[in-house]
């Protein structure tokens, strides 16, 4: 299991950021990400995914983090098929 450092992709867009964890495989855990100032947070995955897969999101709203579980959400995405 490694820590897989993120990228910060630069958009040109103001008040939008872009983090990227690329090469993530089994087991590993993308490092952590601390945007205070955007409220708003949206989050995409995409990848090749085969038997029990699963993506945990973590998040904490302390300055030193004890990151928990999300919970809340609005979408619950399905798998895309193609």
């Amino acid at each position: 299991m490694a820590v897989i450092t993120h990228q910060e992709i630069e958009t040109g867009i103001p008040g939008i950021k872009l983090f990227l964890w690329e090469t993530m495989l089994d087991d590993d855990t993308g490092d952590p990400i601390a945007v205070p100032n955007y409220p708003d947070k949206t989050i995409q995955v995409l990848g090749n995914f085969s038997g029990s897969a699963s993506i945990l999101i973590e998040g904490s709203m302390m300055v030193t983090p004890t990151y928990a579980t999300l919970k809340y959400s609005t979408y619950i995405a399905q798998p895309r098929l193609s």
